[in-house]
């Protein structure tokens, strides 16, 4: 390394040390509910992570089979899967299925077996809510949206919010807030862990710790699954924009969209870094993070962690991202640019495919009648596109990271007919 490129080196992450610290919510909240007796158990990167690993090349040929939702017969109110997947130590696949209100107001867990194609339901959220007394009768829950993830003492972490009486424009929160839970593999008992005042969308877990991020203003909740107890801090982002996914890498720490605003009004985006002790650390700009209809902007919308410790993202534009496990100062989070070769696209998924060399996506493109696979090779930084014809280009497609035993990827979203959405899904394998 030449003394020049040290130098910089030294001074930009001088700079980014220096940056002022956002101000701090709520540090310290005691959950009330009483907590059993946990222990944790070591486990391979693959169940940490929720997903499996298999060989793959630029040449992969994806082979793609629809979900059967319809033998659930669900409620009609029940019309759409917002990338809320998981899976359990054992294989089987969860799904979080979302309403847009409606009488009942509530959203569903279900688990599916990946061999038989067989559903289970293991209750909804409202039901929950009432026969715990923890709400009446008229509560609302009607979002699952958060990945189901399996944390080290065995259970099934995720979360579930209520969108009504929300509002953009002044940047109310819902009538009903955000709830966090647990559920033992299989279980139709939930244990209820934290209500909080916002939205919970998205959900990570790491080592003895649970993270949600709220809306609005981008807020992170962390849960102690050994103590109980809760804390979170506020981004104080502008605008209503809500990012569906956030990260949180193998070293805890956490990465967060956030939007500032100057005084004359424009806006600019930015990737914050915390660490374990919800303490800011760094702060990353994202010039090409942006929409003028901040609300339309669905952030991070796809997410994939390599054994290393790398993090790999993409934003709803289809720009690919890279967090460096490695990296120090400026150099931690690096944009490698729009991952579809023809330019912008709608990108809502993202799956490491062999655990080092190359990660898989579904994208929509307008220049495209159907849905199509890219296949991305981190070391050539280039991208292989193949059509999915069975998949039309107007579907919903949302999902990262799960996978069964056997390598297939699950994808998820709605289908729209009229008023009414039904959930759909795909199992796609190389």
């Amino acid at each position: 390394m030449t003394l020049l490129k040290a130098i910089i080196l030294f001074t930009v992450a001088l700079l980014v040390a220096c940056t002022p610290e956002p101000k701090l919510a709520n540090k310290q909240t005691q959950v009330k509910q009483p907590m059993l007796q946990t222990t944790l158990q070591k486990r391979s990167a693959e169940k940490t992570l929720g997903t499996v690993f298999r060989p793959a090349s630029m040449n992969s040929v994806p082979m793609v089979e629809e979900i059967d939702f319809s033998q659930l017969g669900l409620n009609q109110e029940m019309d759409a899967v917002w990338g809320a997947t998981g899976r359990d130590d054992k294989g089987a696949i969860y799904f979080g299925v979302s309403s847009h209100g409606g009488r009942q107001g509530t959203s569903e867990l279900l688990r599916y077996n990946p061999y038989s194609g067989q559903f289970n339901s293991l209750g909804d959220t409202v039901s929950q809510l009432v026969k715990q007394g923890l709400a009446p009768d008229n509560v609302q829950q009607n979002k699952l949206h958060s990945k189901i993830i399996a944390a080290d003492d065995g259970y099934l972490y995720f979360s579930s919010f209520d969108e009504g009486g929300e509002s953009q424009s002044e940047l109310t929160l819902p009538t009903w807030g955000g709830h966090l839970w647990r559920t033992r593999p299989g279980s139709d008992s939930w244990q209820h862990l934290l209500a909080t005042p916002h939205a919970l969308v998205a959900l990570q877990v790491r080592g003895r710790f649970v993270y949600a991020l709220g809306y609005w203003g981008h807020v992170i909740y962390q849960y102690d699954l050994l103590s109980g107890a809760s804390r979170s801090v506020s981004l104080d982002s502008a605008t209503a924009h809500v990012s569906r996914n956030f990260l949180v890498d193998s070293a805890a720490n956490i990465f967060v969209p956030k939007i500032s605003t100057t005084e004359d009004g424009l806006s600019y985006a930015s990737l914050e870094q915390y660490d374990l002790r919800l303490n800011w650390v760094a702060s990353f700009s994202m010039p090409n993070y942006f929409r003028k209809q901040w609300h339309k902007h669905h952030g991070i919308t796809g997410y994939a962690e390599l054994p290393n410790g790398d993090v790999y993202f993409v934003s709803h534009e289809g720009r690919l991202y890279h967090i460096d496990a490695d990296g120090v100062g400026l150099s931690k989070v690096s944009e490698l640019g729009l991952m579809h070769p023809q330019g912008k696209a709608t990108i809502e998924s993202l799956f490491s495919l062999d655990g080092q060399r190359y990660l898989g996506a579904v994208a929509r493109s307008q220049r495209a009648n159907t849905a199509q696979w890219l296949t991305y090779d981190l070391e050539s930084n280039s991208t292989s596109v193949q059509p999915l014809p069975s998949i039309p280009a107007n579907r919903l497609i949302y999902g990262s990271v799960t996978r069964d035993d056997e390598g297939a990827m699950y994808l998820v979203g709605s289908h729209w007919q009229g008023r009414y959405g039904k959930p759909v899904g795909w199992k796609i394998k190389l």
